[in-house]
């Protein structure tokens, strides 16, 4: 999907970041953007292994707007019901916090390969 901003054509990526006390088991701030990333800016965010990303080497900062910014204490519920809200509808979520597509996104990638 590609969307117009400030006068450029990006592909958009929503963002969440929060920080997590250990201490009060309360997440203490919680923010959410849509990061609009150039063609070739958008492949190599995509191509990049998360695991090793070595920040001196490529930094790549996209265009952002922020969409909302929570500080105080959050409770885990509040969190993941609002990760939810705002990510609703990428696989990718679900993936990220059981390891797996859910189960239409895998029957929908079967069809699209046979």
């Amino acid at each position: 999907m590609l969307v117009e901003f400030k006068g450029n054509t990006y592909h958009p990526a929503k963002y969440i970041h929060a920080e997590f006390d250990l201490e009060s088991n309360l997440f203490r701030h919680f923010d959410g953007a849509v990061h609009f990333y150039t063609h070739d800016e958008y492949l190599a965010r995509r191509d990049s292994d998360f695991n090793h990303a070595n920040k001196s080497a490529y930094l790549l900062k996209a265009k952002s707007q922020k969409v909302f910014k929570l500080d105080g204490k959050i409770s885990k519920d509040i969190w993941l019901e609002l990760t939810g809200h705002f990510l609703t509808g990428n696989p990718l979520i679900a993936e990220y916090f059981t390891g797996n597509y859910p189960q239409h996104v895998i029957d929908s990638l079967i069809r699209a390969r046979t």
